[in-house]
């Protein structure tokens, strides 16, 4: 149940790329506040199947509580993703995040390099040939951790994306996507 639902949100993805409804937040509102309006009971419904079933499930034999937690969390986590979207967007609309927005950006730009990164951060954090701190750490500290880990990200990238173009991982995708190496460094208009 998890991979047909992972590739049907990149598919939805890419569709509101090519539709580029994120391009003009403003005239593309009102699909985002249908999209909050339609998503949301369905979102607290699937949550709701998923929480109160999954407790009682075994998953192991096929019954009732099984079957209404999948499909509470096969409906209930796209329609809650919806929701968060439509939400965020509403909240940049109006400009909660600018700040935010603009220091996080260059993060996006480098999301595959970052999101490596993160694997190799927690990996050797956690795992035997690094520190070897896995079920070690509570739940404060993991989110302590986390957000550290977040905030060198964004600096990380503020500082790389200076003097490159891309993030070392976007630069191997595209020339190997290309068939051929990429400009990286950024040429200054002086030299």
């Amino acid at each position: 149940f998890f991979f047909p639902n992972v590739l049907a949100m990149f598919l939805v993805g890419m569709v509101l790329a090519r539709k580029k409804v994120f391009e003009d937040l403003e005239a593309s509102w009102p699909f985002f506040k249908k999209l909050l309006l339609i998503s949301l009971p369905f979102a607290i419904a699937g949550n709701w199947l998923y929480t109160h079933y999954s407790a009682q499930s075994s998953y192991v034999m096929v019954e009732w509580s099984m079957v209404l937690s999948l499909i509470g969390h096969g409906f209930g986590g796209p329609a809650m993703t919806f929701v968060y979207i439509s939400l965020i967007v509403f909240c940049y609309k109006k400009g909660f995040f600018s700040k935010l927005a603009d220091a996080i950006k260059k993060t996006g730009r480098m999301a595959l390099t970052n999101y490596l990164m993160q694997s190799v951060i927690a990996t050797t954090i956690f795992f035997s040939y690094g520190l070897g701190l896995y079920g070690q750490v509570n739940i404060w500290q993991g989110m302590l951790l986390t957000v550290a880990i977040y905030i060198f990200q964004v600096i990380f990238s503020h500082f790389w994306l200076k003097h490159y173009r891309f993030g070392p991982m976007e630069w191997l995708w595209r020339t190997l996507t290309y068939g051929k190496k990429q400009k990286m460094k950024i040429v200054n208009e002086q030299e």
